[in-house]
C-alpha cells in the first residue's frame, strides 16, 4: 500500500491573530467551530464584578453548569478566544457581549488541563454550578497570566494536527462511520468518541495495509532492503524493525507518516522519562531496578545498532545532515510499548502463497506467537471474527484504533475482518461496540488494555489506577542467591528438574480466597489451591495433607521452589533416597518434575517454604519503607496531593488561584509522574503487608500440625 499524504495543513481551523480583535468578535458566533446559544449574553461588568469586588453574576439567563454540557472538542479555541479577549489587561466595555460563559466554560478546562480541583469556596444559593468565588481567583489566573499568546498558538496547532490527520486518514481509506478522534485532558491526550448511533455496531475501519507491522517495514521502499538482511540473520527482531521505522520516519524531511506521528506524545509517563528525583520516589520496588536495566539495555542497544543503522538510512534518504540521538530511540520504544496491539491476522495475508522466498521468513517470530497467543501478555489483544483457526497473532500499531483509552469497564473491542463480511472492506480492522445498549453522543468509547496490575501499566502506558483491582505483587528468590546456600549444586539440580520457578506473581484478588478475605467473608473454597496443589498426597502415610491448602494462596510451584531452596541436609538426604528408590536399581524410570516434587513436599512439607516467604515478605516491606516511609505516609501524600502537570508556568499559575491553599499542609502540588509513582508503591506496600499476614498465619498453622504430628 502506497500512503496517500495530504497536500495541505488543517486549512479549516485557523485561529485569529490576537490583533484581529475586532474581526474576531464580529464572528464570533458564526463560526463553524462555536455554536453559542444568544441567551448567554450578559454584560462583561458583571465578570469584572466578580473578579475585582467579589459580587456574583446575576444576569446570567441560562444555568452556568449549562456550559460544560456544551463544552466539546471547542474548548480549546473557547480558551484562546478567552486568553486573545483579555491579553491586553484592560476593561472590557459594558456593551453586551458573550466573554463570561466564554470564560467560564474556558475555565473549566483549564482547570481539567492543571489536572487541577477548584479550592472551596461559597456555594451560590439557589443555583447550582460552579464555586465563583474559586472561579474567580481561576479567571483572574488566566487574565493576568503572561505570553497568553502561547495559549492561543497551541489550541490553533492542536486543531491543525487533528484536521491534518483526518485528512490523512480518510487518503488512506480509514472510515470513522460512528465515533471521532478528539482531545480529552492533558492526562490522557486524544482518545476516541461516539458522535452518532451505528445501526451494527461499527465505529471505525482501517486497511491492514496502514498498520506498522514487520512486514511493513521490510516492504518499505527505504527501510526494506536495508532491515532484510539483519532481519533474517537475526540481529533485529520483528519489535526494533518497527522502533526502527518509527525512529526514522520521526527524523526524516516530508515523511508519509508525518500526520499520524506528530498526533503521538512527545513525552510519556512510563519510569524511562522520569527525572532523577521522580525516580527516587520508586526506590525500594520491583519497577525501580526493572527501570535502570531498562535503561541500560537501551542505551547497549541504540549505541551497538540502532544509532548506525538509523544514520545510514537517513543519509540515503539525503537527510546526512539529520543526526539521531538516543531520545528518538527511546521515543520509538515508549510508542511501540504503550500503542501496540496483537492483531490476529489471516495467514494468508501474513505469508501469501506468491510470496518471495525471501518473505516467507518475515514473520518466523510471530508464527511461534500464534501457537501461543498470550506468550508474554505485553500487548493489547482482540479478536478474529473469520477462520479463526487460520490466524496468525501479530505485533503492530494500528492508527486510528490505537487512540483508544484504557477502562476496567470497556465499551468497545476491535477486530479483524478478513473477507470484508461485516464491513465492506477485506482485510482490515475494525473498532466495534460492545455496550449492551446505543452509545450517548461524545461518550468516549474505551477498550481493555488486559487485566493489568499498576507495575506493569506504569511500566508500559505511563498510568496507574488508583485501588487497582488488578494489582499485584511479584516476589522473587534471587538467582545469585542460590550460590551461598548450602549444598547449592544439589538444590541446583532439583530445581532445574522441577522447572523451578523462581518468582511469583501474587495478584490481589487471590486474596479473596485466603485466611483474611478483603471486605464481605468469604467462605467458599479456595477452587486454584485444590486444582494447584499437585503433591498433597504422602508415599508414606505419614504426611497428612494440611487442613489450610484450601486457604493457601501461594502458587504451589512457587513453593516448591520455596521447600527446595530450604531443605536441611537430612531433608536433602531422605529425598535423594525416596528418589533412588522410584527410579529403581536398573534405572527403568525416569523421573518427571511431578515425582521430584511430591518427594520434597513428602519430605520437608510446607514450614520451611514459609518461613523462607515470611522472610522475602518482610525484607520486601523493608526495602520499600527504608525508600519512602509506611503506607499511611503515602495514603496522607495523596490525600493533599493537587496533581499538575510539570511545567513552571502552569506551576505558577495553580499557585496564583490560592496562595492560602497552597502554603497550607492540606495540599501539596505534585506532579503526575510523582503521583503516579506514589499510587504504584503505595500498592505494592498494602499487597506486601496483606500477603505477609497470610504467610505468617499459614506458617503458625504448619509449625501447629507438625508439632501435633511428631507428638503422635
Amino acid at each position: 500500500m502506497i500512503l496517500q499524504s495530504t497536500t495541505t495543513a488543517a486549512d479549516s481551523f485557523k485561529a485569529k491573530s490576537p490583533r484581529n480583535k475586532r474581526h474576531q468578535n464580529q464572528n464570533l458566533r458564526t463560526t463553524h467551530h462555536l455554536k453559542i446559544p444568544t441567551s448567554w449574553e450578559i454584560p462583561t461588568t458583571s465578570l469584572w464584578g466578580m473578579q475585582k469586588k467579589g459580587n456574583r453574576i446575576r444576569s446570567i439567563n441560562q444555568p452556568v453548569v449549562a456550559v460544560s454540557e456544551c463544552v466539546r472538542s471547542e474548548t480549546r479555541c473557547l480558551l484562546a478566544l478567552l486568553a486573545t479577549r483579555f491579553g491586553e489587561n484592560r476593561k472590557p466595555s459594558s456593551q453586551p457581549q458573550c466573554y463570561p460563559p466564554l470564560c467560564l466554560a474556558a475555565t473549566k478546562f483549564t482547570a481539567e488541563i492543571l489536572n487541577y480541583d477548584l479550592p472551596n469556596g461559597k456555594e451560590r444559593k439557589g443555583r447550582k454550578g460552579f464555586k465563583l468565588d474559586s472561579l474567580g481567583r481561576m479567571v483572574t489566573a488566566i487574565v493576568h497570566k503572561p505570553k497568553l499568546e502561547s495559549v492561543v498558538a497551541m489550541a490553533s496547532a492542536e486543531e491543525s494536527k487533528l484536521e491534518t490527520f483526518r485528512q490523512w486518514l480518510q487518503a488512506n481509506g480509514v472510515e470513522l462511520r460512528g465515533c471521532k478522534i478528539k482531545w480529552c485532558d492533558s492526562k490522557r491526550g486524544f482518545g476516541i468518541f461516539s458522535d452518532k448511533d451505528v445501526s451494527d455496531g461499527v465505529m471505525m475501519v482501517v486497511p491492514l495495509d496502514l498498520a506498522i507491522t514487520p512486514m511493513r517495514v521490510l516492504q518499505d521502499p527505504l527501510l526494506g532492503p536495508a532491515c532484510r538482511a539483519m532481519f533474517e540473520e537475526g540481529e533485529v527482531d520483528d519489535r526494533l524493525l518497527m522502533m526502527l521505522l518509527l525512529t526514522v520516519e520521526r527524523l526524516r524531511k516530508n515523511s508519509l507518516w508525518k500526520p499520524y506521528l506528530d498526533m503521538l506524545p512527545t513525552t510519556f509517563g512510563n519510569p524511562l522519562w522520569f527525572s532523577d528525583d521522580e525516580l527516587q520516589e520508586l526506590r525500594g520496588t520491583t519497577l525501580y531496578r526493572a527501570t535502570e536495566l531498562q535503561k541500560k539495555s537501551l542505551i547497549s542497544l541504540y549505541e551497538s545498532k540502532v544509532k548506525d543503522i538509523a544514520q545510514k538510512l537517513l543519509t540515503l534518504d539525503g537527510n546526512s545532515e539529520i543526526e539521531v540521538r538516543f531520545e528518538d530511540f527511546l521515543w520509538a520504544n515508549s510508542v511501540f510499548w504503550s500503542r501496540a496491539l496483537n492483531i490476529p491476522m489471516p495467514r494468508s495475508y501474513v505469508f501469501p502463497e506468491m510470496q518471495d522466498a525471501h518473505d516467507s521468513c518475515v514473520l518466523e517470530a510471530d508464527k511461534k506467537r500464534s501457537q501461543n497467543k498470550n506468550s508474554d501478555n505485553l500487548t493489547k489483544e482482540g479478536t478474529y471474527n473469520t477462520m479463526t483457526g487460520d490466524s496468525v497473532w501479530v505485533e503492530g500499531l494500528v492508527p486510528g484504533i490505537d487512540f483508544c483509552n484504557h477502562d476496567l469497564k470497556p465499551i468497545a473491542t476491535w477486530e479483524v475482518d478478513g473477507t470484508g463480511l461485516t464491513t465492506g472492506i477485506p482485510l482490515s480492522m475494525y473498532l466495534v461496540s460492545a455496550a449492551q445498549s446505543p452509545l450517548q453522543i461524545d461518550q468516549e468509547i474505551f477498550i481493555s488494555y488486559g487485566n493489568k496490575g499498576n507495575e506493569e501499566l506504569l511500566y508500559l502506558y505511563g498510568f496507574v489506577i488508583d485501588d487497582n483491582t488488578d494489582d499485584y505483587l511479584m516476589v522473587h528468590y534471587p538467582a545469585e542467591a542460590i550460590n551461598t546456600i548450602s549444598f547449592s549444586e544439589s538444590k541446583s539440580q532439583l530445581l532445574e528438574v522441577q522447572k523451578a520457578e523462581m518468582r511469583c506473581l501474587l495478584p490481589k484478588t487471590l486474596l479473596d480466597n485466603g485466611f483474611f478475605p478483603p471486605g464481605t467473608q468469604n467462605s467458599g473454597e479456595n477452587k486454584e489451591g485444590k486444582v494447584d496443589q499437585v503433591c498433597n498426597y504422602s508415599w508414606s502415610g505419614q504426611r497428612k495433607t494440611p487442613s489450610y491448602v484450601n486457604k493457601l494462596v501461594f502458587p504451589e510451584k512457587f513453593m516448591t521452589t520455596l521447600r527446595t531452596i530450604a531443605m536441611q541436609e537430612d531433608e536433602l538426604f531422605k529425598v535423594s533416597s525416596m528418589l533412588e528408590e522410584l527410579v529403581g536399581p536398573e534405572r527403568e524410570r525416569q523421573l518427571s518434575d511431578t515425582d521430584i516434587q511430591s518427594a520434597v513436599w513428602e519430605v520437608c512439607g510446607d514450614s520451611g517454604a514459609l518461613q523462607l516467604l515470611v522472610d522475602l515478605l518482610r525484607v520486601k516491606m523493608m526495602d520499600l519503607e527504608e525508600s519512602s516511609g509506611t503506607e499511611e505516609n503515602d495514603l496522607d501524600l495523596l490525600k493533599k496531593a493537587l496533581v499538575i502537570e510539570s511545567q513552571e508556568d502552569i506551576k505558577q499559575s495553580v499557585s496564583n488561584l490560592s496562595t492560602k491553599d497552597n502554603e497550607s499542609e492540606h495540599h501539596k502540588l505534585m506532579n503526575r509522574n510523582k503521583w503516579s509513582a506514589i499510587v504504584y508503591r503505595r500498592g505494592q506496600k498494602q499487597l506486601t503487608s496483606l500477603f505477609l499476614k497470610e504467610a505468617e498465619h499459614a506458617l503458625q498453622l504448619s509449625l501447629n500440625e507438625e508439632e501435633m504430628t511428631s507428638r503422635c
